[in-house]
């Protein structure tokens, strides 16, 4: 997510103006690659964020050419621990190119959901114009810091047509470092049993934008790669789709207090859906 995103022919940004008693306005605006002179295409209701007791706010997830899609988050404390059984999102859009008071709601997640993964892809060769929007959601439930976490993958179209409905214990996660127009993959991971937010226990796949089907990540061995018991991960595109690097950890393990911490590295070749873990003792690897 961001506070800027465009498609092909202009980019959008959000702006913020404070008001009283920690009281916010946010903006959504348009203005074309080419330049000219900028439009608010929505500015929001009044909001609260406060430090210590909730943080809210906007955030940009991106566009078709025809609509920008954006989120409001809540993330309330408890006892002055950020709570996520607390927490809600929403997803919204609004028509390119004219002033919209009430936004069309995209999809609406209740006390306990955030989306830490929020993004866009579109299938091979379809542009921004094949947008279609990908979330992971987070679902907590417990008393912090004794918190257990689910996960559930969804794939939303972003003019508001029928949406597939979520996949249970699994993750969306974009294959771009910079900006999703470097790649038009996305990889998931299915069949996760981790219940302290890691991944473990899940296959990673390269998943197919069109039809949204999944090609298992095979590894050394023969076998699909299945993360480790608190592990979680990313994998990032570089210098073309056919190669991406990855990062691994097992930090949710860690701050249950399950485990030290262990870092690794992967190298994935998306041509043949092969995963290739690189573990190195006392060294720390990281995406360039």
């Amino acid at each position: 997510m961001a506070n800027a995103v465009q498609d092909d022919n202009n980019l959008y940004y959000n702006g913020l103006t404070p008001g009283a008693a920690n009281t916010f306005t946010a903006t959504i605006n348009q203005v074309a690659l080419s330049g000219g002179t900028p439009k608010t295409l929505h500015t929001s209701s009044s909001f609260t964020s406060l430090a210590g007791s909730v943080i809210a706010g906007y955030q940009l997830v991106g566009s078709n050419d025809s609509v920008v899609a954006f989120e409001f988050y809540s993330d309330p404390y408890t006892n002055g621990l950020q709570d996520p059984t607390k927490a809600t999102a929403t997803i919204y859009s609004v028509p390119v190119g004219t002033t919209t008071i009430t936004p069309t709601t995209l999809a609406n997640y209740t006390a306990g959901n955030e989306l830490p993964l929020l993004f866009v892809a579109a299938p091979s060769g379809a542009g921004y114009s094949g947008n279609v929007l990908f979330a992971t959601i987070q679902h907590s439930t417990g008393t912090p810091p004794l918190v257990s976490v689910s996960y559930s993958a969804a794939s939303i179209p972003l003019n508001g047509g029928a949406a597939p409905g979520p996949i249970a214990n699994s993750v969306y996660a974009p294959l771009a470092v910079i900006s999703n127009g470097l790649t038009d993959n996305v990889w998931q991971v299915t069949g996760i049993t981790d219940t302290n937010g890691g991944y473990g226990g899940g296959t990673a796949n390269l998943v197919n934008v069109s039809n949204l089907t999944d090609t298992p990540l095979t590894t050394t061995g023969g076998g699909n790669y299945v993360f480790a018991t608190g592990f979680e991960g990313s994998l990032f595109a570089i210098s073309s789709n056919n190669i991406a690097l990855g990062f691994l950890e097992n930090s949710p393990a860690v701050l249950h207090g399950t485990a030290t911490l262990r870092e690794s590295g992967a190298a994935v070749d998306l041509s043949k859906a092969f995963f290739y873990p690189v573990s190195i003792t006392n060294s720390y690897v990281m995406p360039y």
